[in-house]
């Protein structure tokens, strides 16, 4: 069986590269039309052009990956062949409501809706990480729930799997990473940190930087606290040592909107998999996989106090945090990982074709 792999970010960006490794993990044959340039225009035009390029080739069917929303409708011009779509976010949902870029109804908002619409109707089968965002492209675009499939996000386990624990510190730690995006509730770890500033041995670590990474810096300030060490940036491949030595992770989102509510964290799945116990956001979408205090420990959304009750309650109990690591480690083999993945997806595929 063999795909034209095209997509909108580039091949190293996790969905993207979780995917690829999860068709060859199938004996799927991958022609690659993807780009690594920095600027989404560059990045569209040359993976457009090698697209072009590879179009005669005899393949099954053609894939379109993470932000390819723009590319379905016109190579769908181009081919009779099937598409499969990952739509992995709405352009729509994340401009307008996450991030607040544009206003639904401004003339750019309804680009975004359009795009969004366009690009599931043009393709033939779409895929979504969970059932709670099938539902929200079914309710907002009109679109059968017949045409998506959920495929989880997984993580790479050739890089985030079980360490032998290394000898640390006297300190408790405590993981965050991400984006900084409104999503994410960084700032209700920052308030949960005050309220722990008491218990001494907890240190929190966020890496990470994006929109909200000032207002956050500035918020710690405020508060005068000392409990949280804050790093930029650090490698893809340099993640497993800060989750390594991190007692709990964070995996949220703990942030009070609705995309928050819709979809499981990709760095939960990369905590669960390296057998770190978790805490997450009390929503449906990961009720679909955890189970409050039996691989996960919930908490409701934009909520510090919960939150730091739920890290005095796994500091405080050894065997909860083993029970939780364990528990949740067992789900990412039998479910999440790249070899379950692409038994999922070559699923999907063989439906389509």
């Amino acid at each position: 069986m063999k795909l034209l792999f095209l997509t909108g970010r580039e091949l190293a960006y996790p969905r993207n590269s979780i995917l690829a490794k999860a068709f060859e993990s199938q004996g799927v044959e991958l022609i690659y039309c993807t780009s690594s340039y920095h600027s989404y225009p560059a990045r569209f035009t040359n993976a457009f052009f090698k697209f072009i390029v590879n179009a005669s080739t005899d393949c099954d069917a053609i894939f379109i990956g993470f932000l390819g929303h723009p590319f379905v409708p016109i190579i769908s011009k181009f081919t009779k062949k099937p598409i499969l779509f990952d739509a992995f976010i709405s352009i729509y949902d994340t401009l307008c409501f996450d991030r607040k870029v544009f206003f639904p109804h401004s003339l750019l908002g309804k680009l975004s809706f359009y795009i969004d619409k366009k690009s599931c109707n043009a393709s033939n089968m779409v895929l979504l990480d969970t059932y709670s965002h099938i539902d929200y492209f079914s309710d907002t675009f009109s679109i059968g729930k017949d045409k998506f499939r959920r495929i989880l996000v997984g993580a790479d386990d050739t890089i985030f799997y079980p360490r032998e624990p290394v000898p640390g510190d006297d300190f408790f730690h405590i993981l965050y990473y991400g984006e900084f995006n409104p999503l994410h509730g960084i700032e209700y770890i920052v308030k949960a940190a005050a309220i722990l500033e008491k218990e001494s041995e907890i240190k929190f670590t966020i890496v990470g930087k994006g929109r909200e990474h000032a207002r956050i810096i500035q918020m710690a300030e405020n508060l005068r606290l000392n409990n949280i060490q804050f790093i930029d940036w650090v490698p893809y491949k340099s993640l497993p040592d800060f989750i390594g030595r991190s007692d709990i992770c964070l995996g949220g989102h703990f942030g009070d909107s609705l995309k928050s509510k819709r979809v499981v964290a990709g760095k939960s799945y990369q905590m669960m998999a390296m057998k770190k116990p978790l805490i997450l956001g009390n929503n449906n979408a990961n009720k679909e996989i955890f189970s409050d205090w039996e691989n996960a420990l919930m908490v409701n959304h934009s909520n510090e106090e919960e939150l730091a009750d739920a890290i005095l309650k796994l500091r405080n109990d050894d065997k909860l945090r083993n029970k939780i690591a364990s528990n949740a480690y067992n789900i990412f083999k039998n479910h999440c990982s790249i070899s379950e993945i692409g038994r999922q997806i070559k699923s999907v595929l063989n439906e389509l074709l």
